[in-house]
């Protein structure tokens, strides 16, 4: 059904654009169709955010209406909350700590354990293997804080629980070999959460890397140097 192979149809298009599509009558590219309206959207993982599979709702072409969309982005949303219903605590812990790193990192995130990967947006276009990442973590182990994905991107290591990797990590890629950045022993702080310590750590990071220049780590973390300083009393890092 996709839409090389087929031409213009409801799940074709609904797959390519990733939104939900309406293709009525001669809309379709294939005239054995024409007497049909075909509304399709596709279902998006809530852990992974990738598309895996597609609704389709379909009718006589002379019945169509607008409340095919509204019947068919229903089931979907349906799909999709069963689908998060499911989801391991283990991969909601992997979703809230890559969702927390998203939120402060400057480059692309990625989130991995042995079965699941959860890419954002922003590092689609880099092509990654889970499988390969995967290795690449447990071949360094636990205590690494940076490693080599390739020739070109490195990555910051982030453990979804501290002090272990079997629970899944978050890696904020960028380009470049690792080097050894010199980051500041931190203060115990028993009661934060463990998001909290992934975001303290990443903005510990992002300073060591500016120099301790306040104002760049500040843009680069996309906050403003009023909540940088916020966040920096808060986890005793002034």
């Amino acid at each position: 059904m996709g839409e090389p192979l087929a031409g213009t149809n409801g799940i074709g298009m609904a797959t390519t654009n990733r939104r939900a599509s309406l293709v009525v009558g001669a809309e379709h590219y294939k005239q054995p169709w024409h007497s049909w309206a075909c509304a399709a959207a596709p279902v998006v993982d809530p852990i992974t955010r990738r598309a895996v599979g597609t609704v389709n709702v379909a009718c006589r072409a002379e019945d169509a209406n607008h409340l095919l969309l509204v019947a068919v982005r229903a089931l979907v949303s349906g799909v999709e909350t069963a689908l998060g219903e499911a989801a391991t605590a283990r991969q909601r812990r992997m979703l809230d700590a890559h969702m927390s790193l998203s939120s402060t990192a400057s480059s692309a995130v990625v989130t991995v354990d042995s079965q699941t990967m959860i890419v954002a947006d922003s590092a689609a276009h880099l092509n990654l293997d889970r499988a390969e990442l995967w290795a690449i973590v447990q071949e360094c182990g636990a205590g690494t804080t940076e490693v080599a994905l390739n020739d070109e991107f490195r990555a910051r290591v982030y453990p979804v629980s501290a002090g272990r990797i079997d629970d899944g990590v978050v890696l904020v890629v960028s380009r470049g070999v690792p080097h050894s950045l010199p980051v500041p022993a931190l203060p115990a702080l028993p009661n934060l959460t463990p998001l909290e310590e992934a975001e303290r750590k990443v903005i510990a990071d992002t300073l060591a890397e500016c120099g301790g220049n306040k104002t760049e780590a500040a843009t680069r973390l996309g906050l403003s140097r009023g909540t940088l300083y916020g966040r920096l009393r808060r986890y005793r890092m002034t």
